[in-house]
Parts: structure tokens; sequence; C-alpha cells
């Protein structure tokens, strides 16, 4: 019974070999060989052969064979047709032999395309991406590549004898690009063309020499890249003439074999300030170029992969005449709207189905998608959120009117708080500063009563004590009501246009005079006058108060006031060679009630005076500590 088993087993696992051989039809199997310019792991040609053997892995059953040719040097273009040969002899024999060869890049075709037909394989269908209608031959073993000057090959002249099969080629339009020059800056008399040291570049070149032959009308002069260095390109770019238009090919090496990125393009840009510039290829659009007429760049592999497998599986006229043969990658009209504004381009003088680039889009046209999102997710969460607030509202008035209670009982206790210290200080400063005065005033006064036998010049000196003292408590009044007035801001500010540099001088006599002080009292205007809209009477109060500080705290030595200007302030200083501030109260002393003598006369308001004055203004007032030789005050005033 277990033989019998065995044996059906046996049986199936036959048959069912011989159904998946029979799946593998030699018609949808076999190789695709891709012969790579570069290495298969450079950006480009990496995107495309992932999204290509992606493709016809997906969809047949082929097998896709790389090759790379390594033709990054130009230098070394003679070698490439011996590698071409030494790829194809490899698989010429039969059981090797590709179903279809994709040539890969500018190199790997125009080696093809140059290579006798003697050693091409017979019936070998070939494809080509990211290749170009106009080739080159390659220069011969021996020539400096340099001074090579190939003619261009349309491939329509010699693709049926290559048994060409089908691609997708580039076509740089030379005429189209000239004729928005022509248009856009008529009065132009030279192109530069600028190209690399590549293959690309010198079939550009080529292609611009030849179309350079219709165009008497300009004289072409060549940046290229095979006989310039990036150092020699610059300085050529800075020696272009007015009436130049730069004409941008392609820019990765130079002829010392040095690779650029985008940086260098950056760098060329900055040497030819005013050139108008225009690419064939898009290199510079974006951050250099105004535009030009390109072709559309974009990830041949999935297409190519699809014409692959339509040619090889041998599908119906109709997909025939959709993919076999070559085909051109579309073109088209773009610009960089900035560089066009820049260059007083108008937008009539543009073609009608031009496509741009940084567009000054609206902030809904930029970011439609993404504020539609935020409009759907905005009003769910209103909904939920009105939801919830039914459930919580009562629940967060209570807290709410709990918090403003604390708050206003908090607020409440600071102010109350806030006020006894106010009051303590102020009491505590006006009975000492009340009460001096007072005294003499009394004092002197019961004396003059009493003492009627007092001789004339006596009666006359205390008179003149019990008027000082008047006047000094007074004022200590005064400055007490001017004060509370500015801090409840009632008190006005008349604006009327003042000389300041007289009104010092005034302030300085009228202090000198008033105080009969030995000091030397010095004026250092920097200008003859200086108007300003300002009130007179308070500058002058700001002046009075720190020219009479500077008076009470200096014994000997001199007091004096400077004012300069600058563009936007004049700077008015106040300097003595008195006992000077400490540095760690140059701050505190423009705080109410503070002073640094306590025993010395004065409310401690002053300076806290002139601070609210100044910045009322618009302007500042401080200490300047670096002053060693007494004290420095210094304030501002707008002009």
């Amino acid at each position: 019974m277990v033989s019998m088993r065995r044996l059906i087993v046996v049986i199936l696992l036959y048959f069912l070999s011989l159904t998946q051989a029979s799946s593998q039809d030699p018609a949808t199997s076999g190789k695709i060989l891709i012969i790579n310019s570069y290495t298969s792991d450079t950006q480009t040609s990496l995107t495309f052969i992932t999204s290509f053997s992606d493709y016809i892995i997906k969809n047949s059953n082929y097998e896709i064979v790389i090759e790379d040719m390594n033709a990054k040097s130009l230098a070394l273009s003679a070698e490439w047709e011996s590698r071409m040969r030494s790829i194809l002899a490899k698989y010429s024999i039969l059981e090797e032999r590709p179903r279809l060869i994709v040539l890969l890049g500018q190199e790997a075709w125009a080696t093809y395309l140059s290579m006798p037909l003697t050693v091409i394989p017979e019936k070998m269908p070939v494809m080509c991406a990211l290749a170009s209608r106009y080739f080159v031959e390659l220069p011969p073993e021996g020539a400096d590549v340099s001074e090579w000057d190939p003619t261009p090959i349309d491939v329509s002249s010699v693709q049926y004898g290559y048994n060409i099969v089908g691609g997708n080629m580039y076509d740089f339009d030379i005429e189209r690009n000239l004729s928005l020059v022509k248009q856009h800056f008529p009065d132009t008399k030279t192109i530069a063309f600028m190209s690399d040291n590549s293959y690309g570049g010198m079939a550009m070149a080529a292609l611009v020499r030849q179309t350079a032959k219709n165009h008497p009308e300009y004289r072409f002069t060549y940046l290229d890249g095979r006989k310039e260095s990036l150092s020699s390109i610059r300085v050529r770019l800075r020696n272009l003439q007015k009436n130049t238009v730069l004409l941008l090919g392609t820019w990765r090496v130079d002829k010392l074999d040095s690779y650029f990125v985008k940086n260098s393009l950056y760098q060329l840009r900055e040497d030819c300030p005013g050139i108008p510039v225009y690419t064939i290829s898009q290199i510079g659009l974006g951050y250099w170029a105004i535009g030009g007429y390109v072709p559309q760049y974009f990830d041949q592999g999935t297409g190519l992969a699809q014409q692959t497998i339509a040619y090889l599986n041998g599908s119906n006229q109709q997909v025939k005449s959709q993919y076999y043969g070559l085909s051109m990658v579309p073109n088209e009209y773009r610009f960089d709207i900035e560089a066009v504004i820049e260059n007083n381009i108008e937008p009539t003088m543009l073609p009608v189905n031009a496509r741009y680039i940084n567009e000054k889009l609206t902030f809904f046209e930029q970011y439609t998608r993404e504020v539609m999102l935020i409009t759907l997710a905005f009003i769910v969460l209103l909904t939920f959120l009105i939801f919830i607030t039914m459930l919580y509202r009562r629940t967060k008035r209570l807290t709410q009117k709990l918090r403003s209670n604390e708050q206003q009982l908090k607020l409440a206790r600071d102010r109350a708080e806030e006020g006894n210290r106010m009051k303590t200080a102020f009491l505590a400063n006006m009975s000492h500063e009340i009460r001096t005065p007072l005294n003499a005033i009394v004092g002197f006064a019961e004396l003059m009563s009493e003492g009627t036998e007092l001789p004339i010049e006596e009666r006359k000196r205390i008179s003149n004590i019990i008027s000082q003292n008047s006047a000094m408590l007074l004022n200590l009044i005064n400055d007490i009501l001017d004060m509370s007035r500015l801090e409840a801001g009632r008190s006005k500010f008349t604006l009327e246009e003042c000389d300041i540099v007289a009104l010092a001088r005034e302030t300085l006599v009228t202090v000198k005079t008033a105080t009969k002080s030995k000091l030397q009292f010095l004026f250092d205007p920097q200008m003859p006058e200086c108007i300003l809209s300002i009130d007179r009477q308070r500058i002058r109060q700001v002046l009075m108060n720190l020219t009479t500080n500077a008076v009470k705290f200096t014994k000997e030595g001199s007091i004096l006031l400077t004012i300069s200007k600058d563009d936007k302030y004049v700077r008015i200083s106040v300097a003595d060679t008195g006992i000077g501030i400490p540095a760690d109260k140059s701050e505190k002393i423009f705080e109410r009630f503070e002073k640094l003598n306590e025993t010395s006369q004065g409310t401690g308001l002053g300076l806290s005076m002139c601070k609210m004055i100044v910045e009322h203004f618009g302007g500042e007032i401080w200490v300047d500590t670096t002053y060693t030789d007494g004290a420095k005050f210094v304030f501002t005033i707008p002009k």
C-alpha cells in the first residue's frame, strides 16, 4: 500500500515538472542586456535600471544582465570602442546571446553607432535610453580630444543599419533657443556657449557650431570644458562684453577631469552679473538661467520596459505602431519667472504654452490640499469640542469662578502689601525730610517772637534761615505732588521748539548763581545750537536736578555739562568730581525714595522724576559706570 502511494506521488511530481517546464516558453524568456555608459551605481543610471528591472521582473520571465563601460572620462574615449567590442563578444555565443540590448547613456549610444556594421551582432535588436538624436563620432586613437571638432550626425540617417527597434532620445533644439534670444534681446551681438569636458558637452558644442553657420548675425564664442578649467571659465565669464547672451549646455567636469556639483554653477553665476542666460538642457534653470526650450526630463525606465516587453512578445500591429522605432522626448518652453522679471522681459513676449517655475502662488494655491485637510480636521475637532463642552460646562464655570475669586484676592493682597510698603517708605522719608526744615522754621520763629531786643543783623540772619527752610519745605511738597501727577498721567507736557544748547547754558548759570559754589562749572556743547520739539520746563527740571545733585555731592573740583548728537539722538551728560556712585547702585538710585546718603537733604524722588520725564520723550537715562572721577549721568532725547 505504501509503495503504491509513493508511486502515485512520483507520477504526480513528474507531470507537475513537465507542466512547469512547458510554462517557461523560450519565446517569452531569456536575457536582456543593459550596456551602461557609466557604473550602475551612478544616480541617473541607478534610477533607470531600478524602474526598468522592476517592471520587467514583475511582468515577464526575462533576466536582466548589466555591463558597465566606465566611460566617464572623455580623455579615454579611444578605449570605449574596444570595451564595447569586448562586451558584445562576450554575449555573442549562443547560450549567452541576449534577446535585446539596451544602450544606456550617450557614451554607449555613440560608441555603438560609431562602430562598423561588420562587428555588430547580426539581427540583434537594440533600444536606447538617456541618449540624444544628434551624436558625434568618437575621436580616433591618439587624437587630442580638446581639439577634436566632429560633425553632428542625425540618428535617423544610420538607425536602420544598426537594427534599432525602439528607445527614447533627447532633441536639443538650438534654433528655438536662438529665436528666444532674438525676441527678448534684439541687440545681442555675441552668443557664448558653455559646455563641459564630457561626450555630451562635446556633442552639444558640435551641434551649436553647426547651427551657428545659419546665423551670421551673431558672433559665437565657446566656453569649452575640454579646453578650460573652472578657474579659466570664471575669468572668461567676467570678461564677457555687453550685448552678449550666455547659452548653457552642460557642466559637470572640466579639462582637469575635476567633477562639480551644483555649487560650482552658483560660483559661475556670480562671475557674469547682468549677462542674460538661457539653457538648452535645463541646467541652471531655477537659480541662474532665464529659461529655454528644453527636454522634459523624467524616469524613462518603466516606459522603455513596456516597449521592450511589447517588442519581444510580438504584440499586434497597433501596439507595434505605438512602441516600435525611436521616439523623441517631448520638449517644452520653461522659464524662471523671477529671472524673467529681473531681466525686464514682458510676459507677452513668452510663448503661450510655456511652463514656469518660482511663481508666487497664493497661499491657498500653494497649500490647497493641506488647507482642505486642516479645515476638515478643524470641523471634526470643533464638533468634538462642542460635545465635550456640553458635558463639563457647569464644572468649568465653577472652576473659573473660583480661580477668578482667588486671583482677585491675590491681586488685592499684593496691592495692599505694596501700598503698605509704599506708605511706610513714604512716611519714613517724609517724617525725616519735613521735620528738618519745619523744626528750623518753628525754632527761629519762636526766637524772633521772644527776642525783641535782638540786633537788626541777627534778625535778618534768622529771617533768611526761616525763608530758606520754607523754600526747602515747599520744594519737598512740590516734588511729592509732581511725582504723584506724573505717575497718574495727569501732568501735561507742552511741546515747543527749543534750543537745548541755550537751555542747558541757562540752567548751568542758574545753578551756579543759586548755589554760590566755588566749584568750576564747565559747559562743552559740540554744536552751536540744537533745536528740539520738547517741553522746555520739564527738560529744564531734569537739568536742574542733575546739576544740583552734582553740586550737593561735590566738595571741590568741577561740574561738566556736555551736549552731543548723532543721527537719532541728542546726548546730554552731567559729570562731577564728587564722591561718585557705587556700580551696584547705578540702577537702584532711579527708584523712588532711594538716596545714597540718608542724612542728605532731599526726598529721593528727583532722579525717579528725571527717569519718567526722559522716558516720556522716548529717551533713556543712566549712570556711566566707566567714569571713575566722580559721578556721570547721561540721558538722551530723540531728534
